[in-house]
């Protein structure tokens, strides 16, 4: 049967209950492709673009903090609803921390585990980490590199509870 797109997601533990907007791939100026963002809020991919569900948004827009922007303060093993556009729930417990620059060819969701979850969001950019800085380097070591640029993105992978 066909995976039913993401319509919700309840993130208990930052008392997070929110909708996704179904974004669309747009083209980038190298000749690529990316997904739009969200101004505000989350959003998820209107297509699939592989087996996992795939969250994100801007940590801040417009001199205001997102939604998105506490994942830093999960710990492994919290618990993540999503609610699909059927109705149906299935929960994710947090299992991973990723930090990536975005020039990093390694940042891609296809080494992501088979029917998981990622959160992502930007987690600096310049000089300014727009996420706790000390909280991603010292409490979520040793899944976090040393050696991040100027612009760097955060990741939450969860994977379905048995």
């Amino acid at each position: 049967t066909k995976k039913e797109s993401p319509a919700r997601v309840y993130i208990p533990k930052l008392n997070i209950a929110d909708s996704l907007k179904p974004m669309w791939l747009i083209p980038t100026e190298e000749g690529g492709q990316t997904l739009s963002t969200p101004d505000e809020g989350l959003g998820t991919p209107k297509k699939p673009i592989s087996d996992i569900i795939f969250i994100y948004g801007h940590s801040w827009w417009n001199q205001k903090q997102n939604l998105i922007s506490q994942i830093d303060k999960l710990s492994l093993g919290d618990e993540i609803t999503i609610e699909s556009v059927l109705g149906e729930k299935r929960t994710y417990s947090v299992s991973e921390f990723r930090l990536y620059n975005y020039s990093d060819p390694k940042f891609t969701l296809d080494d992501a585990p088979d029917g998981s979850l990622v959160l992502q969001t930007t987690a600096r950019i310049g000089n300014e980490w727009l996420i706790d800085e000390q909280r991603v380097k010292n409490d979520l070591w040793p899944f976090v590199p040393q050696d991040i640029s100027d612009h760097a993105a955060f990741q939450v992978i969860a994977t379905p509870k048995k």
